[in-house]
């Protein structure tokens, strides 16, 4: 247990009132989860929700004491027994005050951040299977799941908010893990969940348009978003950035790390020699020596070349021994995930945007020498204009496209499917078939492919739930495909 004297920095602190010498066991930023007096509740300012309007349910639920923006009036607390301290921009400094809380955790625990639009979760997943080959051992935080070293838990969402995003990094320092890859979404960046986390190794993997306009309103605010990373960074740290993307440059612009590139078409620190197949990459580092990897596209190729990069960067193993681990590497489940099935190839990937769907179909159509059925659908309540752009991606892609619901939540699914289709020519939507279950959109494009053919399965990836409504069905992409080879 901590006194609040203990975490809360005075120089943050614009005033208080009661005893900075209570003390805390608890810090929580949600007033439902309050069970003991020894909590902090901090009220901040949400992008939906006022941590202040639940004060009263907070101090209601035991709290005793509240840290408050230094504009709050808490005067009509004054007769209460509750610690009040008013902190200069609650906001920066949250992340500063719960690393405290927790013992400063990314001081001993070295933190691999990567952001992009594509390849996050690939990137993180594949980068901690690497460092764990290499003897480092490695925690993950990512849209998948969360692996403290000791237990894997199911994630929430692409990266948590500070307080348990701190309270994971903790877990890991006491499992005595040495590194820890993270995914750091653009919501996340622009919030500033990672305040207060020190960063080792930020890895930038793409940028695309149409992303999360929803939220950023402009492709420029999302870059500048993505960007705070590598502006945060410290000076002993690395960036590495994909020299391939034209945003690769502007990312590490103002970047006061050591700086690193990798690419396969341009000038780079990092690059490589490779050939795509559908049994797996064979990859070289030294134009040379090629080695067979497990897993398949150029997709995977550019994330290859990204934990290359940051293992190389941070001088963590001797080349022939990350040759070695690269070679024993698996493929992240859902992304560029391979079934065979009489003869045709199955692909599932979590691809939900334009620039993703085109990266892996393109990338399929290099090496396909049969036919290509796509499965999609488009999200309910969120971002309408890159519809249209998908379904244009898959119908150039592909000789077949079934569209499909894919978490319409309360929106019509009539209404997402005029957005995909609006824009299409008299060609490419005859192209298209319309089925709404998702399993039988699945196992009809299945069915209705020929040996040698591919069926790409695009959006869901690793996900094993469809939310219609307000309601979560279970349904997994990958549990269907399963069960129709183990029906045969």
């Amino acid at each position: 247990m901590k006194t609040l004297r203990d975490f809360i920095p005075t120089n943050l602190i614009s005033t208080f009132s009661g005893d900075l010498g209570y003390f805390i066991d608890e810090i929580e930023t949600n007033s439902k989860k309050i069970k003991t007096q020894n909590t902090l509740f901090v009220a901040l300012h949400g992008v939906s929700v006022n941590g202040e309007d639940f004060i009263p349910e907070a101090i209601q639920n035991g709290a005793h004491a509240v840290v408050v923006d230094k504009n709050f009036n808490f005067e009509k607390y004054k007769t209460t027994n509750v610690v009040f301290v008013k902190i200069f921009d609650l906001k920066k400094n949250f992340g500063t005050i719960i690393s405290n809380f927790f013992d400063n955790p990314t001081q001993k625990l070295k933190i691999i951040a990567v952001t992009g639009t594509c390849g996050k979760t690939s990137v993180a997943s594949l980068g901690q299977q690497l460092f764990n080959l290499l003897g480092k051992k490695s925690g993950l935080i990512s849209t998948v799941y969360i692996d403290d070293g000791v237990k894997k838990i199911k994630a929430e969402m692409t990266t948590p908010g500070t307080l348990i995003l701190q309270k994971h990094f903790a877990e890991m320092v006491k499992n005595n893990l040495e590194f820890c890859f993270i995914e750091a979404s653009s919501h996340a960046l622009d919030q500033g969940r990672l305040d207060g986390t020190k960063i080792c190794g930020a890895i930038f993997t793409n940028a695309s348009n149409n992303e999360h306009l929803d939220y950023h309103k402009t492709f420029e605010n999302y870059l500048e978003a993505k960007k705070k990373l590598f502006i945060n960074l410290a000076p002993d740290a690395v960036a590495i950035f994909n020299a391939d993307d034209v945003k690769g440059p502007f990312m590490i612009d103002s970047c006061k790390a050591k700086t690193f590139s990798f690419g396969v078409k341009s000038q780079a620190d990092f690059s490589c020699l490779y050939e795509n197949k559908f049994e797996g990459i064979n990859i070289s580092f030294d134009k040379k020596n090629f080695i067979q990897m497990k897993l398949l596209g150029l997709c995977n190729v550019y994330n290859i070349l990204a934990i290359y990069s940051i293992t190389k960067a941070l001088n963590v193993a001797e080349q022939k021994k990350i040759e070695e681990a690269l070679l024993l590497i698996e493929p992240v489940t859902g992304r560029f995930q391979t079934f065979r099935y009489q003869g045709k190839n199955i692909i599932i990937d979590y691809a939900h945007k334009p620039g993703a769907v085109k990266s892996i179909l393109s990338d399929i159509k290099s090496f396909c020498k049969g036919e290509i059925t796509t499965v999609l659908g488009c999200g309910g309540n969120r971002d309408t204009s890159k519809r249209p752009i998908m379904t244009e991606m898959a119908c150039e892609y592909s000789d077949k496209v079934v569209i499909t619901s894919d978490n319409i939540r309360k929106e019509d699914f009539k209404n997402i499917v005029y957005d995909m289709v609006k824009d299409l020519s008299e060609t490419n939507f005859r192209k298209s078939s319309i089925i709404f279950d998702r399993k039988a959109a699945i196992t009809f494009a299945v069915n209705n492919a020929k040996e040698g053919d591919f069926i790409v399965i695009l959006g869901k990836g690793h996900e094993d739930y469809q939310i219609i409504d307000d309601k979560i069905f279970s349904l997994s992409d990958i549990e269907i495909v399963k069960n129709l080879i183990k029906d045969v």
